[in-house]
C-alpha cells in the first residue's frame, strides 16, 4: 500500500484547527471595531479584511504543531490516539477511557482554582478580575473549547512541547523524564505568557496581575502537559476543554440561583 504524504490524521486536526480559528474572527472584528471607536484610529482597510489577516498567524502555528507533533512524537513515545487509530489502526478506546476521569476531574479542578482565586482575591485584584455572577455567551464557550481546548493544545503540546523533548533528547526514546519535565515547565510557562496580550489589553500590568496570569494559566499548562506525557494529546485536549466547561457551568448555575 503507497504510504500517504499527509496522514488522515493530519487532516482531523488541521479541519479542527481551521474552526478553532475561524471561531475568532467575530472577535476579532469586534475588538477591531471598539478600538477604533475608543481611540479614533483609522485602519489602513476594512476592520474585517484586518481581522482576516490576524487569524493566519495562529493558523500556521498551530500547522506547525501538528507537523511537528505527527513527525517526533512516535519517536518520543507521545502519543495521538487520532493519529493511532485512523492511520496506525490500532484500537484506541480503552487507551481513552482510561485517561478521561483524570482529565475531567483535572481539567474541572482548574477551572475551579481560577474562580476561587478571583473571588478570594478580589480585594486586591483590578474590576476586570472581580467574580461576577453571570450566565456565558454561547459564542464565547464554543471559543474556548475549540480554540483553548483544541488550537492551543495543538501548539503549546503538539507542536512546542514535542519539539522541546527532541531538542533535549536529540532523537529517539529518552532515558530519563527529564527531558520531558523540562519540557512540560517550560511549555507550561509559554502558555502562561501567552495570556499576556490578551490580560494586558483590559488592565494594568502590575504585579498581582502578573502573578495571576502566571500561576493559574501555569497550573493549568503543567496539567496539560503531564496528560499528554503521561497518556496522549487528546487528554490535555479533554482536561483543557473541562477547564472551561467548569467554569461556565458554574456562572451558570449561579446565575440561574440568584435570579
Amino acid at each position: 500500500m503507497k504510504r500517504r504524504i499527509l496522514p488522515r490524521g493530519f487532516w482531523v486536526y488541521t479541519g479542527l484547527l481551521l474552526l478553532a480559528v475561524l471561531a475568532l474572527y467575530p472577535v476579532q472584528v469586534t475588538v477591531l471595531e471598539n478600538t477604533v471607536e475608543q481611540y479614533g484610529m483609522e485602519l489602513p482597510v476594512s476592520a474585517q479584511l484586518l481581522a482576516v489577516v490576524n487569524l493566519v498567524v495562529p493558523f500556521l502555528l498551530g500547522l506547525i504543531g501538528i507537523l511537528v507533533g505527527q513527525k517526533w512524537a512516535p519517536k518520543l513515545g507521545l502519543r495521538s490516539l487520532v493519529y493511532e487509530k485512523l492511520d496506525w489502526n490500532r484500537s484506541v478506546a480503552d487507551d481513552f477511557k482510561r485517561a478521561l476521569p483524570i482529565a475531567l476531574l483535572g481539567g474541572a479542578g482548574v477551572g475551579l482554582l481560577i474562580l476561587g482565586f478571583d473571588w478570594w482575591m478580589a480585594p486586591v485584584l483590578p474590576d476586570v478580575f472581580t467574580f461576577r455572577i453571570q450566565a456565558p455567551g454561547a459564542w464565547e464557550f464554543i471559543l474556548e473549547l475549540l480554540y483553548g481546548g483544541v488550537a492551543e493544545e495543538l501548539m503549546l503540546r503538539f507542536g512546542f512541547m514535542t519539539a522541546m523533548v527532541y531538542l533535549f533528547t536529540r532523537f529517539g526514546r529518552a532515558k530519563s523524564t527529564l527531558p520531558y519535565a523540562l519540557a512540560i515547565f517550560i511549555s507550561a510557562f509559554l502558555f502562561a505568557l501567552g495570556h499576556y496580550s490578551a490580560t494586558a489589553s483590559v488592565t494594568e500590568m502590575t504585579n498581582i496581575v502578573w502573578f495571576r496570569m502566571l500561576f493559574l494559566n501555569g497550573i493549568g499548562g503543567l496539567l496539560f502537559g503531564w496528560l499528554y506525557y503521561r497518556y496522549h494529546l487528546e487528554a490535555a485536549i479533554v482536561a483543557h476543554m473541562s477547564t472551561h466547561v467548569a467554569m461556565n457551568l458554574v456562572m451558570l448555575g449561579l446565575a440561574a440561583f440568584t435570579r
